[in-house]
């Protein structure tokens, strides 16, 4: 496997928690979607890395399966009076 290539899924699976956040989709819909109309491609001229759909897979679901006990560690590191879900999905999406 390509050090790019696993960049390229570290990309997507922040994008895919990020998509999945805003849009209230499911693990298996956000891997299905992103697997057939992202990665990999060129949309509105901007180049999704190509990744190695194996580790996206267990990257996403590893995330999403641990997200409460990650929510909690952010939580905690966070400083008093800004809880996670006070910050931008996005931010949220790159932390998890």
């Amino acid at each position: 496997m390509k050090p790019a290539e696993r960049s390229g899924a570290r990309l997507a699976v922040v994008q895919a928690l990020y998509e999945m956040e805003i849009s209230g989709k499911g693990v298996i819909d956000a891997l299905a979607e992103f697997e057939a109309f992202w990665i990999g491609q060129v949309i509105d001229e901007v180049e999704h890395p190509p990744a190695e759909t194996a580790f996206f897979r267990d990257l996403l679901r590893g995330t999403v399966d641990e997200q409460r006990a990650i929510d909690q560690r952010l939580d905690a590191a966070l400083a008093a009076g800004w809880p996670l879900r006070r910050l931008e999905a996005v931010v949220r999406a790159i932390l998890r």
